[in-house]
């Protein structure tokens, strides 16, 4: 699986490489054995990261690394989709057979041939869906290192204009602490601070959260005509 932690010095990006489940027949019984696939188990020193508090997946991770890590085989994708048969939620597991493809997009950052970080980011929790039951997550994840980016593209995808609000860093503290306090909007959106304690937040969405909910809380926030 992939996991964030908090080393003796440092955060850290962790990769686990999940147990492949078989069923093998052994003095007559039939039994569920546990392999681990034959990948190693990769640490490296995370420069930020978020962790959905809704699904617990890794929303999106930049480390430091000098390989391009190859997250399939470590996927352990946990989601809000029920099996039919034991209701019990799913966890998708990509595999590290070159016909599955990740679920995390990622990028390297590099210099000439020379890999220096890398960065990746769960595809599906940032892309634009209704939820009809089979998303991973809820929630809806947006991002930019400019903070007024980020909530101005919430702002859009609900179909209202962000150049009319006042978005500066004081407005935008206020708008987060109002949104994890008031009853009517802290169920729909939240902000997450980077678990490494830099200064990039993310805002979580819930798919489908009606348009009144965010207006009514940027009325506040409308600028003053000059």
């Amino acid at each position: 699986m992939i996991s964030l932690t908090k080393g003796e010095e440092d955060h850290q990006v962790l990769f686990r490489p999940w147990a492949n489940v078989q069923t093998k027949e052994i003095d007559g019984e039939l039994v569920e054995v546990y392999n681990k696939i034959q990948l190693p188990e990769l640490s490296f020193k995370l420069i930020f990261g978020h962790i959905c508090p809704k699904c617990g997946n890794v929303l999106q991770a930049a480390f430091f690394t000098d390989r391009a890590v190859d997250t399939r085989g470590y996927e352990e994708i946990k989601t809000t989709i029920r099996d039919e048969k034991t209701k019990e939620l799913r966890v998708f597991r990509t595999g590290a057979n070159n016909r599955f493809k990740s679920k995390y997009d990622s990028t390297l950052i590099q210099r000439g041939g020379v890999v220096s970080a890398q960065f990746i980011r769960l595809t599906e929790h940032f892309e634009r869906t209704q939820d009809d039951g089979t998303t991973i997550c809820h929630f809806q994840a947006y991002f930019s290192f400019r903070p007024d980016m980020a909530i101005q593209y919430v702002i859009l995808n609900n179909q209202l204009n962000p150049a009319i609000y006042d978005l500066s860093a004081k407005n935008l503290e206020k708008l987060a602490k109002h949104a994890s306090s008031q009853p009517y909007m802290k169920d729909d959106y939240m902000q997450l601070h980077d678990e490494a304690g830099g200064a990039s937040t993310i805002w979580l969405v819930k798919r489908g959260a009606y348009n009144w909910v965010l207006s009514t809380a940027l009325q506040n926030y409308i600028k003053k005509e000059k």
